[in-house]
């Protein structure tokens, strides 16, 4: 039997098994403890009741989580902040939709780059994972987290016969391994959570019916919470078939706790790590064609169409 694997644990000073993991994983534990012990000084709150510098807070997480991914990414990803468009939302008058991290596939450039940092517009096709950052996962910030996530995804969903869909034809059509897929990595990220309120009890309730039908992966660094819809069989994970999960998941699939009392927190990390490298690596972009690019730019006329003087 097939299960998605949801592992809880709690930060432990086990010794790891392999030594050179264990080197790799103090090596965490101390970024991570830095980078909390840095955002709670800026969040000290000032006598005037007012919190304290919250920006430069959550930019100081958003930069750690970016180079954990950039350390784990393959070469043709590059990791950005910014903004999502499709060839419809660049030219109305709705926000377009932004993210804290956006994973793009390299062969596709963006539509336009700020000089002053890394924050992109990125055509819908080059996207291959959008991740919310968040300092503190608790319940209301996962909420948000989600359905931040959520919007973007219906977005993508109806772009040209969603493309970008979890269960779009596409995905199923042009690729050349059955695992391969078109659709983004969706991804929540933190350095902490509140465990004790996010517990078994909750998540099972509240936050699998939210999530379970496109998020791939929760992860919190520093305490070992972890949720992934990777499908494990015989010890291996692997993407699920149906990458998009919408019905076969609540037929045909079980979520399993994997006995996370007995392990401890380094085994949690690297399983997000792996979770996180298989994502990505199995995941594309769609090329720009003439067309699409003329869309973008609107260049797209008449006289550009087939048939057209």
């Amino acid at each position: 039997m097939e299960f998605f694997n949801f592992h809880f644990s709690t930060f432990s000073t086990q010794i790891y098994k392999m030594k050179k993991t264990e080197s790799i994983q103090q090596i965490y534990n101390s970024e991570i403890d830095l980078i909390i012990k840095q955002s709670s000084i800026l969040l000290q709150k000032r006598s005037d009741g007012f919190s304290g510098e919250l920006k430069t807070s959550g930019a100081i997480v958003e930069n750690y989580v970016k180079g954990i991914i950039n350390k784990h990414i393959p070469s043709g990803y590059r990791v950005c902040s910014g903004y999502i468009a499709t060839t419809e939302t660049i030219f109305n008058t709705e926000n377009l939709s932004q993210h804290d991290i956006i994973i793009v596939d390299e062969k596709i450039p963006s539509l336009y780059k700020f000089d002053v940092s890394d924050i992109e517009i990125i055509p819908a096709e080059a996207v291959c994972g959008i991740i919310e950052i968040k300092r503190t996962l608790n319940k209301k910030t996962l909420k948000d987290a989600t359905e931040h996530l959520h919007k973007t995804k219906v977005i993508l969903d109806k772009y040209k016969n969603g493309i970008k869909s979890k269960i779009s034809q596409h995905n199923n059509n042009q690729l050349s391994k059955p695992k391969e897929s078109f659709s983004p990595i969706y991804a929540i990220i933190s350095l902490q959570s509140e465990k004790e309120k996010l517990n078994k009890q909750y998540v099972f309730r509240y936050v699998l019916k939210d999530c379970s039908e496109f998020i791939d992966l929760i992860w919190s660094l520093s305490d070992g919470l972890l949720l992934t819809f990777l499908k494990n069989k015989n010890g291996v994970n692997h993407i699920p078939e149906n990458t998009g999960r919408e019905k076969k998941f609540k037929e045909e699939y079980k979520i399993n706790f994997n006995n996370v009392e007995q392990e401890n927190f380094g085994q949690v990390f690297h399983m997000g790590i792996t979770a996180l490298r298989i994502w990505i690596t199995n995941t594309y972009g769609i090329p720009l064609d003439s067309r699409t690019n003329m869309e973008y730019f609107g260049t797209l006329n008449e006289s550009s169409q087939p048939g057209g003087s």
